[in-house]
């Protein structure tokens, strides 16, 4: 697995700034690159005033757990739902405790711009997550090398499409335009990390349903 990754903030700001769709704000003409995984809300988010009503986004259930390419967003659900065959692993991961502080920080956000940075941060977090279930993955399967072989496959493909995918997020924020299309990107990014995390913890579970996420180490 590629040990450097990609972050959003480079991808999603570089896009934004080339189409000029944040050009609004008078800094956005250069924006710095942000060290979180997603667009980098200083430059190319218009700041809002403190309850000014705007919603948390809330990524629908359009594309898989190993899907290349960040949903839609809807109103229904705070966070997306992975797609799994396995319902004891699903209501595992249900309860991460990834998902309840970012809710618990996204319920805090009173700007566009708190949206954009929490869920910077905790694209930042599953990228982690991606490495450590791999990495547990990698070490529980020593004994099956052919399982191994088939999951190493996959994260390679994954890896291949990353930078697709996230310029992908980028247009469609691009498209949908103003700062809640900065939001959406930032939260799609957000999940497109966290669903290719449930891929590979549901492959961990398979061979151990007690193991843990390195959030709870840190």
């Amino acid at each position: 697995m590629k040990k450097n990754m990609v972050f959003p903030a480079l991808i999603l700001a570089a896009a934004l700034a080339l189409s000029g769709c944040s050009g609004k704000n008078p800094d956005s003409s250069s924006p710095a690159a942000s060290s979180g995984p997603a667009v980098s809300a200083k430059s190319a988010v218009s700041q809002d005033a403190p309850g000014s009503g705007a919603a948390s986004p809330a990524p629908s259930e359009a594309s898989s757990a190993a899907g290349p390419q960040g949903g839609s967003v809807s109103q229904n659900e705070p966070v997306r739902s992975i797609q799994t065959d396995d319902a004891e692993f699903g209501a595992k991961f249900k309860k991460n405790p990834i998902d309840k502080q970012y809710l618990a920080e996204m319920e805090n956000a009173v700007s566009n711009t708190d949206m954009v940075k929490v869920s910077e941060k905790y694209a930042g977090v599953w990228q982690k997550e991606i490495t450590y279930a791999y990495d547990s993955l990698k070490k529980a399967l020593q004994a099956e090398p052919g399982k191994w072989k088939t999951i190493e496959t996959d994260q390679q493909a994954w890896e291949s499409g990353k930078d697709a995918a996230l310029q992908k997020i980028a247009s469609d924020a691009e498209a949908a335009g103003g700062s809640l299309g900065l939001v959406d990107a930032a939260s799609n990014a957000m999940n497109f990390y966290r669903d290719r995390a449930a891929k590979l913890y549901g492959e961990l579970y398979a061979v151990n349903k007690n193991y843990t996420y390195l959030y709870q180490k840190s």
